[in-house]
């Protein structure tokens, strides 16, 4: 009888945990649900109102954008000539 009391205990114990299981992964599916939610709404705005990201403010002239990657393209040589040497160097 004491067999039967242990086995039913542990039964009981299982199931228990089965449901639990189940919420835990009920709450997870919803948690989840809306943060995608919130993610696609925010995605849809942007969407709708696309004149958020074609302000004529934020574009700049060829001429600044020419000054600017000649200025980045000096810049990445002069390093690559600095590695160089320091490569040599510790050869």
């Amino acid at each position: 009888m004491e067999q039967f009391d242990a086995v039913m205990s542990l039964l009981g114990i299982m199931f228990i945990a089965i449901i639990g299981v189940y919420v835990w992964t009920f709450k997870v599916y919803k948690d989840t649900k809306n943060s995608l939610g919130d993610i696609y709404s925010s995605m849809n705005g942007h969407i709708q109102n696309n004149k958020v990201h074609v302000g004529e403010d934020g574009y700049v002239s060829s001429k600044v954008c020419d000054a600017l990657h000649t200025s980045i393209k000096e810049d990445v040589q002069e390093i690559k000539k600095d590695v160089k040497s320091l490569l040599t160097k510790t050869l």
